[in-house]
């Protein structure tokens, strides 16, 4: 006999899925091999999806064409329905307007190609079993648009090809898949592929491959993508999938966004995927669901909060430590890789997983709703410390809660609908208190020290069933109105104790293929049977009370079990039991006034079991009442109000006439009278940490008490910000700053802490962040505690200028020669910064300190290495700059020092002289012009030699140094060369001689005559 399978929210096994992949293989190699012909393509699995009714379509302007075979370039020929193209970029072979029958072969086959071509317009249809629309292999440069592609066995497919486009086609109702990307660098954009009754379209170890803008619906998968990586699925409109419209198997970093995904069986499925990206998709009454046998699998994935359920943030949180959400409007809740995750009065639904949890330590999902999730209502995968309390969860047809190998997990107090519990490889499980109607009941597979406690089931098919495990108790249960068997337990060192199983279409008590076992004191109205042991040893069975069976009790093994406990303690009531009471005693041979209760002779169960003393009434005039706790929340503030219950079991009574009151303080007061309300409500006037204890009384007067913890928080958490960084000046940071932001609260602890910029969307507070970008910023942020308490918004500005402000210089003068100015030079320097402002600039010449720059700098003569720098207000300082080339000023003429002759020359053979100086840029040559004559170079000489006539003589001389500065000199003179002048040579000697000559010879006449 055996229980239900466990459920894998990524849909399939693994085993399923690679099965999946050899099939599609076998496919595609059987293709290629044949001449056009799909062959097994003709027994694909139904999956039971009714493709969309589709019948041939002839469009206007099409022509009838047989079935097109192209396996090379050249046999791109009008005969093979090319209308025009030279197989090039520019100029495509076309193969358009055509309508083509693939009743004796596939529609149109291309292999083996590198030209360029285009079919468009062509309609295929009427696929024989094995026939498919449109087939290429290893094809390059092709794109088919605007074609019709419908009722083949499959649509247009792509294999071992690159740079192919399918876009703008309509690819519908055909058998099998109905666009297969197994090629890198496609193009499928804009296509209707609709009612296909495989794939709609399916990426098959492909990369660089676009899926955009189609429209995706009713087809058994939406998109499906297996071993690819590097794609993108991107603003598609996939609904109505018959399974999943979206999923992802073994691939790894592909882009998911901006698609409308809605009503499939599930949304997006990851299964064995790294890396996805989603973002921008809208989800209706869809999700995501995941599966995977590595960490990676579920914390490599970027998943943003833009992507809505239902109108809802999906949230994502990875690798983290300390996350809480308290009563978010969340549309899905995906953990991973994370601790201490707390997540209560969340409410979901119409989505295929709620909560789902990956490698995870000490989560709590606690007084949530969950409603008509699809798959699976709240997960836990890999995971260990883990809860989920008070809370009502409905699924159809998944599981209420999935666990799979985690350990120490508690389920306690909340309300199922549907399939309750389904564990697997679990250790150290509580499930207690809870209750449930309808679905699939409590499934356990392979588990170790595992309780079952307290539980009210009705109307599942199988009640509560654990297997392949060791250390189980099942105790206090009610079980009834099962479809199938009550409880099932195949563990060893299984303890079934003071459970009732009311109204089992099948059986009531069933273990089987189990060693050392204990069923004791539970009591089985009207089942098929009532208990039984198959290939069970070693159990006791003893105390129970079976009523109204069809066969009381079976054991296919003999003496290796016993159904009774000796005398006196006896046996098992059976209401069927024929026997007497008249005798007491180990052998019942004591008769008289005083019989024992115990029947007289054995109840036979078959050949080689008996029950040896039967008892002949139900064991025990009354047993104890127990009571079992459930609450939510558990903490709160002075506002909250407790909604608390207890869920009661008994043996003999109902839950519903068992009474219950309650001490909301724990010190022995009795707050509240008897009632059969099982739900209470109370508000605390004083913050503290409470013990509420609740006791339940059966009909006998019998009691038990519970209890449990509540803290009651006050006080509002306290968050502070801090910046780490390179501090500036005027409170700037001139570095990257990390911001962190801690909180403490010290009763209920911290919940979540929120923070927004400049007035934008509040975020959840995930950990450290940098910023590294300049600006000017307002942090806002506050905390909530686990109680619900939320501090005042704080604020704090934060500036960031990382960069140096940009310095710029201007020289102004008059320029001369050689690079020199021949008037002082003005530098004017700028400094400019986009974020903090410029704040002061320094220059320096020729390697001197450093000035502050307030007004222009005038250079007067010198020569001048200028270097400058600036600072901005938040303490960057700048690189060093410096004019690209000294700054020679020179403003001031050369100065003549001595020059000649001067007077009178008395040679006609006259020698210009003059001396000059220039303490700038140094004497470059001179200029000599005689009498306003022309104007003569002579270098750097400074003598200039001229033959003058006699008379008065005028001579410049310019002087011209290295910047171009001039300065001239005007030498006058005379030259008297006559020997009779007085300023001739000789003085005037000949002359005074001739005169004195004259006189005397006039003397000597004179006195001659007398």
């Amino acid at each position: 006999m055996t229980g239900e399978s466990a459920m894998i929210p990524g849909g399939g096994s693994p085993s399923d899925r690679t099965l999946r992949a050899f099939v599609l293989s076998a496919i595609l190699a059987f293709v290629v091999a044949g001449t056009g012909s799909v062959g097994a393509l003709g027994a694909q699995k139904d999956r039971g999806h009714v493709p969309a009714t589709t019948a041939p379509l002839v469009l206007p302007g099409q022509t009838t064409h047989s079935p097109i075979l192209i396996l090379a370039d050249a046999d791109f020929t009008s005969s093979n329905g090319v209308v025009g193209g030279s197989g090039t970029a520019s100029d495509p072979y076309v193969i358009a307007g055509w309508d083509i029958s693939a009743s004796s072969a596939t529609g149109i086959d291309i292999r083996s190609t590198t030209a360029h071509f285009v079919v468009r317009n062509v309609s295929v249809h009427s696929g024989a079993s094995n026939h498919l629309g449109m087939f290429l292999f290893e094809v390059s440069n092709g794109r088919i648009e605007n074609d019709t592609v419908t009722d083949n066995q499959g649509g247009i497919w792509v294999v071992s090809s690159h740079s192919v486009s399918v876009v703008g086609n309509n690819v519908s109702g055909n058998r099998g898949h109905g666009i297969i990307a197994n090629s890198p660098d496609m193009l499928v954009q804009g296509n209707r592929v609709v009612g296909n009754e495989d794939m709609g379209i399916q990426l098959a170890s492909g990369w660089n491959v676009t899926i955009e803008d189609n429209n995706v619906s009713r087809n058994a998968y939406g998109i499906y993508s297996i071993g690819s990586w590097n794609d993108t699925i991107r603003s598609n409109r996939i609904d109505s999938s018959s399974t999943y419209n979206v999923e992802i198997d073994s691939s790894t970093d592909i882009v998911v966004e901006s698609n409308e995904i809605g009503n499939g069986t599930a949304g997006i499925v990851l299964f064995e995927a790294k890396r996805i990206t989603m973002r921008g998709n809208r989800f209706t009454n869809d999700s995501v669901v995941w599966y995977g046998s590595s960490v990676d699998n579920f914390a490599t994935h970027s998943i943003s909060e833009d992507n809505l359920a239902n109108g809802r943030p999906i949230v994502y949180y990875r690798d983290c430590d300390g996350r809480s959400l308290d009563g978010a409007p969340i549309g899905e809740l995906l953990v991973a890789n994370c601790t201490h995750i707390r997540a209560s009065n969340l409410s979901f639904a119409e989505v295929d997983g709620a909560i789902l949890m990956a490698y995870v330590d000490q989560a709590s999902v606690l007084s949530s709703t969950v409603a008509s999730a699809t798959l699976v209502g709240i997960e836990f995968l890999e995971s260990t410390n883990v809860s989920v309390i008070s809370s009502a969860i409905s699924t159809n047809p998944g599981a209420d809660i999935s666990i799979r190998s985690a350990q120490t997990v508690r389920i306690d107090a909340n309300q199922f609908t549907g399939h309750m519990l389904s564990a697997s490889g679990v250790q150290d499980l509580l499930f207690r208190g809870n209750s449930a109607s309808g679905g699939g009941g409590t499934f356990v597979d392979v588990a170790t020290n595992v309780t079952i406690e307290g539980n009210a089931l009705a109307g599942y098919y199988d009640g509560i069933s654990v297997q392949n495990g060791r250390r189980v108790v099942i105790e206090n249960n009610t079980v009834m109105n099962m479809d199938g068997y009550g409880i099932l337990a195949s563990t060893n060192d299984t303890i079934v104790r003071r459970n009732r199983v009311l109204n089992a279409s099948l059986d009531g008590i069933v273990l089987f293929n189990l060693g050392n076992a204990l069923v004791s004191e539970n009591v089985v109205d009207s089942a098929r049977t009532g208990i039984v042991l198959d290939s069970a040893t070693s159990v006791r069975v003893l105390h129970n009370s079976i009523r109204n069976a069809n066969t009381s009790a079976r054991d296919d093994r003999g003496p290796e079990n016993s159904w009774d406990d000796g005398y006196p303690s006896g046996g098992n009531y059976w209401s069927d039991y024929t026997g007497v009471d008249n005798c007491s005693g180990p052998n019942q041979d004591v008769c008289g006034p005083n019989p024992d209760g115990i029947g007289d002779t054995p109840y036979a169960i078959d050949g080689d079991s008996r029950d040896s003393y039967p008892l002949m009434a139900a064991p025990g005039a009354n047993t104890p009442p127990h009571a079992v706790f459930g609450i939510g929340p558990i903490v709160g503030t002075l506002s909250t109000v407790f909604a608390l219950s207890v869920r009661p079991t008994d043996a003999e009574d109902s839950p519903d006439v068992i009474e219950v009151r309650w001490d909301w303080e724990g010190d022995g007061v009795w707050d509240t009278p008897w009632t059969t309300q099982k739900d209470a409500n109370h508000q605390y006037e004083v913050p503290g940490n409470y013990t509420v204890i609740v006791e339940v009384r059966d009909t006998g007067g019998l009691t038990d008490e519970a209890s449990t913890s509540i803290v009651v928080d006050g006080v509002a958490p306290v968050t502070t910000l801090y910046l780490a960084g390179v501090a500036g000046n005027a409170d700037w940071f001139v570095s990257s700053v990390t911001v962190t932001l801690s909180a403490v609260d010290e009763r209920s602890g911290v919940g979540s802490t929120y923070l927004r910029m400049d007035g934008g969307q509040w975020l959840t507070y995930a950990g450290p962040f940098a910023i590294d970008f300049d600006g000017q910023f307002l942090f806002e942020f506050y905390s909530t505690d686990v109680a619900g308490n939320a501090e005042a918004i704080q604020s704090r500005p934060v500036r960031v200028d990382r960069e140096a402000p940009i310095v710029t210089a201007a020289v102004a003068g008059v320029h001369g020669q050689n690079r020199w100015f021949i008037t002082p030079v003005v530098v004017t320097l700028t400094a400019t910064d986009a974020t903090s402002g410029a704040g002061r600039i320094e220059v320096r010449t020729n390697g001197g300190p450093w000035l502050t720059y307030a007004e222009p700098v005038v250079l007067a003569d010198g020569s001048y290495f200028v270097e400058y720098r600036a600072m901005d207000i938040a303490g960057n300082l700048g690189a060093t700059h410096a004019i690209p080339a000294n700054v020679d000023v020179d403003a001031t003429p050369p100065t003549f020092t001595s020059s000649g002759p001067s007077g009178v020359v008395t040679s006609a053979n006259v020698v210009l002289r003059w001396s000059a100086e220039d303490n700038g840029s140094g004497i470059a040559g001179y200029r000599v012009s005689v009498d306003g004559g022309p104007v003569q170079p002579v270098g750097n000489t400074t003598q200039y030699p001229a033959t003058l006539p006699d008379g008065d003589h005028t001579a410049v001389v310019v002087a011209i140094d290295q910047a171009g500065n001039v300065r001239s000199v005007e030498i006058q003179f005379r030259v008297d060369t006559n020997v009779f002048s007085f300023s001739g040579p000789y003085g005037g000697a000949p002359t005074v001689a001739i005169v004195v000559a004259v006189a005397v010879a006039a003397v000597l006449l004179l006195l001659r005559r007398r």
